[in-house]
């Protein structure tokens, strides 16, 4: 029940468009800590319960932030950066529409616009 409802947490994250990525440092660790100690099972599954509710709160709480996004473009950047003349003409594309988006505002969309070109290298 306890590992359903840490996968319930980030599916919820993830249709809000977070990604595993963008997730703070500390919290994907706490995640990622309390799957594999709820996949290892043994000890007392219960002993999690107080931390998988404090992470589904959390999770929930995370929201779209220019400052998420910003730290996504740098991600997207560094990606093009690293795959030079060969990245396709319409990933660069894409990423000029995502920067856009932000530049107006429109955190939301960037997003989406980022995720996308994160899910297709």
């Amino acid at each position: 029940a306890l590992a359903r409802r840490l996968q319930s947490a980030r599916s919820a994250a993830l249709g809000r468009g977070l990604l595993p990525d963008d997730l703070p440092a500390p919290l994907y660790v706490r995640v990622r800590r309390a799957e594999e100690a709820l996949a290892r099972g043994g000890g007392e599954p219960s002993a999690l319960a107080p931390e998988v509710a404090a992470l589904e709160k959390e999770l929930a709480a995370l929201k779209v932030t220019r400052s998420l996004v910003e730290a996504k473009l740098r991600r997207v950047d560094a990606l093009l950066k690293k795959r030079g003349g060969a990245a396709p003409q319409s990933l660069r594309d894409a990423a000029a529409l995502a920067l856009q988006e932000f530049m107006d505002g429109r955190y939301g969309e960037a997003n989406r616009q980022l995720n996308a070109i994160l899910g297709a290298h």
